[in-house]
């Protein structure tokens, strides 16, 4: 997976068989038809949702890219439930 980030948008492009697979445009009622974040989604999302605007509340686009402008580790577990694996054991 390759991803970039730009001053305004940033874009998950994904690389599957080496063919260039772009992120989903959104087709929910209220959000640009566009991919990728950007000021106009995260504005269109709270009240497409009808949430709080927890993007404005963490300080928007001036705390993101303070924060986009630092390093950042990406932790993930992936595990099985062996419960869901006794029924397919012969």
């Amino acid at each position: 997976m390759i991803t970039r980030f730009t001053d305004a948008r940033v874009y998950q492009i994904f690389v599957q068989d080496g063919k260039r697979i772009d992120a989903p445009v959104p087709e929910w009622s209220g959000l640009p038809k566009e991919a990728g974040l950007s000021a106009e989604i995260c504005a269109a999302t709270p009240v497409a949702f009808h949430e709080r605007d927890r993007f404005v509340e963490g300080g928007g686009w001036t705390a993101h890219k303070e924060v986009l402008s630092r390093p950042m580790v990406l932790a993930m577990s992936i595990f099985t439930d062996v419960s869901l694996c006794l029924d397919a054991v012969p």
